[in-house]
């Protein structure tokens, strides 16, 4: 499913669309941009620098979409690709925009997890004195934005931190970004099965993007009566992934039949069947 995202914002580059050219930029720089970094400060600040450059990048794709300049900072909320991509799970190559919004993020995670271990005890001093001089060591990371501050504290504060990445990649990529509301003890247990974080501790590792990225209201929903607690922006085409994994883990594969999950909310049934169909659809038409 990556491959295929990678390769439609190619395509889409090659036909000219600004949005899309900006896109494999941004691929670059999160997925190759960090390897010869030195320390993990420094592929810190080259993620945040990243980051920070395309803070509405999928907005502002959707924004060329509908026929006016292509605007990675983009703050109008107003725009007709932008809604069909979130309610009517249309146009792929923002969903691929959102898919590198959310790699971007879990690179900056993956980045404070291994900075936590490399500083078990906290950042150094600013500012040290030797008897003669004075010496400013950890600039690059003192000049990282005041939530990632607090986000490490927080961090740090975790048993089992080392694992935080491992877990939201897992949860991103593999259970589709979400879990059901209803079926949460064996959810989470499958979860902490997967990663190895102890399943008292995964509603804290839920906590993590919430701790770094911080935005109204959290990044967690339910989209309207359904069991789906889900991570804002995950592309519909990754939730079909979650979704056919849940059929293997609720041992529904071979029927292939959702309802025998019996859901407690009468729209989670039809929620699951249009993230999974809206997946298959993409594979097919990507071909």
């Amino acid at each position: 499913m990556e491959r295929r995202f990678v390769k439609l914002l190619h395509k889409q580059a090659k036909k000219g669309d600004e949005g899309a050219k900006e896109a494999k930029a941004y691929h670059r720089q999160i997925n190759n941009g960090t390897f010869l970094a030195r320390a993990p400060e420094e592929s810190l600040a080259l993620l945040y620098e990243a980051y920070g450059e395309h803070p509405k990048l999928t907005r502002g794709y959707a924004h060329e979409l509908d026929g006016v300049a292509f605007d990675p900072q983009s703050e109008s909320p107003d725009s007709a690709s932008y809604r069909a991509m979130l309610f009517e799970r249309k146009y792929p190559e923002l969903q691929a925009c959102t898919y590198l919004e959310h790699r971007a993020r879990l690179s900056i995670l993956k980045a404070a997890v291994d900075y936590a271990l490399a500083h078990p005890d906290g950042a150094p001093e600013l500012i040290l004195e030797d008897g003669k001089n004075w010496i400013f060591q950890g600039l690059t990371y003192h000049a990282l934005p005041a939530t990632f501050h607090s986000g490490m504290t927080w961090l740090r504060e975790q048993p089992n931190f080392s694992r935080y990445a491992t877990f939201w990649q897992q949860l991103l990529w593999g259970w589709g970004g979400f879990y059901l509301d209803d079926r949460e003890e064996q959810e989470f247990e499958w979860m902490s099965r997967y990663s190895g974080i102890p399943v008292e501790e995964v509603p804290l590792a839920l906590e993590a993007f919430d701790r770094f990225f911080p935005i109204p209201g959290g990044w967690f929903i339910n989209a309207g009566p359904t069991d789906v607690r889900m991570v804002k922006m995950v592309p519909w085409i990754f939730q079909g992934i979650g979704v056919h994994h849940r059929r293997v883990q609720y041992g529904l594969n071979e029927q292939l039949n959702l309802s025998a999950l019996n859901p407690s909310s009468q729209y989670t049934l039809s929620d699951l069947s249009k993230r999974i169909n809206c997946a298959v659809d993409f594979l097919l038409e990507q071909r």
